[in-house]
């Protein structure tokens, strides 16, 4: 870690798992480094929906690793489109969805959901929900949801202000 890490393939071989952050592994990717010379056994992706654009430094320095296994962990939904997937299926190197982000785009109908990507996407993913259990015991203990609605009635001053703020309607 830090300045002085190992700049060795053959280093980073003698340990068990490195952790690691994308952005170091973004540099290391520029310079050739230790990380990205290694070929790694398996490679797990924290926090995956930072390569969803495939364009940037990060995604490619996370497509470029050699790995005979690739996981991507991520609880952030597809917020955007469905190209953001495509950065993840590249970098898990998804045969056909993976390969190139236009060929991505035709078989998605530019961007349409299809039978074939639903299919696919229960293959790969592993989906929790709140009310899963394992052991017999859930996975995640969350309070009960409370909705409280609170209204007030503005001062003079704090209408005025509102009022002064608040764009006309066309």
């Amino acid at each position: 870690h830090g300045k002085g890490r190992t700049s060795n393939p053959a280093e980073l071989a003698k340990f068990a798992f490195v952790l690691t952050t994308y952005d170091t592994l973004r540099v290391e990717q520029s310079r050739g480094g230790a990380l990205t010379a290694h070929s790694w056994w398996r490679v797990v992706l924290d926090e995956a929906h930072k390569i969803a654009n495939p364009s940037t430094a990060i995604a490619k320095a996370c497509a470029s690793l050699s790995a005979v296994h690739r996981w991507a962990v991520s609880g952030t939904p597809i917020l955007n489109s469905l190209a953001d997937l495509y950065g993840i299926l590249h970098f898990l190197r998804v045969p056909e969805y993976g390969e190139s982000l236009h060929g991505f785009k035709r078989l998605t109908r530019n961007g349409n959901e299809t039978a074939g990507l639903t299919r696919l996407l229960r293959a790969v993913m592993k989906r929790r929900l709140k009310i899963d259990h394992f052991g017999g015991r859930p996975l995640l203990s969350l309070p009960p949801k409370r909705v409280a609605v609170m209204s007030d009635v503005l001062s003079t001053d704090q209408r005025r202000t509102h009022s002064a703020c608040t764009l006309p309607v066309a």
